[in-house]
């Protein structure tokens, strides 16, 4: 009993030790090369974004790239948009 004590308080004064964001930050895969723009925390994932000299800035879903500003990228999304309006009967300007 008192060994699982003194366990459970040393893994709390290590966790305690752990600087602000590290959690965050490992969750993310952050390489080297890039720096956090801004993160934000919700119920079910970790939504980030970040920016690595000439590639970009780099929107990540729990650890995984979903979209980017790099003209691959960019292409990519563009082309999903068709999807939905290649239904449509008679697509047109909403705005």
């Amino acid at each position: 009993m008192l060994a699982a004590l003194l366990m459970a308080s040393a893994a709390i004064a290590v966790w305690m030790l752990l600087p602000a964001g590290y959690i965050n930050t490992r969750a993310i895969g952050l390489p080297d090369d890039e720096r956090l723009i801004v993160v934000d925390e919700g119920l079910t994932e970790l939504v980030a974004v970040t920016e690595a000299a000439g590639r970009g800035r780099t929107l990540n879903t729990n650890g995984h790239p979903m979209s980017s500003t790099a003209p691959p990228s960019q292409r990519y999304m563009r082309a999903l948009a068709h999807v939905p309006l290649l239904s449509m009967d008679a697509p047109r300007r909403c705005w």
